[in-house]
């Protein structure tokens, strides 16, 4: 007998948490107000409001209520997770994710569903603590914009494994006319 485990949430809302800190470039789903901007970078978890706002626009199944400040601490530590194992730095991520993973107590239902047993963010924070380690076995297509204005955090879909851009219509246009603008300045 096989069971398959499953978490309750799938990839996106995980792309989306560690999309939580990006580049300027990368407004969507909503501009950033500048009070988010610190040296081209912006942070949607800075407050509860502004995780709420961003992660509702991007159409992640969220807890009702707003996170605390404990609460958005630990997404914080969910998405430096993601974006370590993004930029290549394993060791890094094992020690991060040990670190999630220590708190997280789930157990498995008759179905193969794993259930936290806390609920609201902390159980959205554990579903996303786990889904990390599934994360980590696709590591390889797990990538961060080379727009470096951007930096949104994808997976790479493509069949050969070659994707550079979270969208070619946004910044692989962008960056080929900056390639242009510069080879035609000359």
């Amino acid at each position: 007998m096989r069971i398959k485990l499953t978490l309750g949430l799938d990839d996106d809302a995980l792309v989306a948490v560690a999309n939580t800190r990006h580049g300027i470039e990368a407004w969507r789903p909503l501009p950033p107000p500048d009070r988010l901007v610190m040296d081209g970078v912006v942070d949607r978890l800075r407050t509860p409001r502004d995780a709420v706002a961003f992660l509702r626009a991007l159409e992640i199944a969220i807890p009702s209520a707003v996170p605390t400040a404990e609460q958005l601490v630990r997404l914080r530590d969910v998405r430096e997770c993601a974006r370590t194992l993004a930029e290549g730095d394993r060791r890094g991520f094992t020690r991060r994710l040990t670190k999630l993973l220590g708190d997280v107590r789930v157990t498995v239902a008759a179905d193969g569903a794993l259930r936290t047993g806390s609920g609201g963010w902390d159980a959205f924070a554990d579903a996303l603590s786990v889904a990390l380690v599934d994360l980590d076995e696709r590591r390889r297509r797990v990538r961060l914009c080379h727009n470096a204005a951007c930096a949104w955090l994808f997976i790479d879909v493509t069949r050969n494994n070659s994707q550079v851009w979270c969208t070619a219509q946004l910044c692989g246009d962008r960056l080929r006319v900056r390639r242009a603008r510069r080879r035609a300045a000359g």
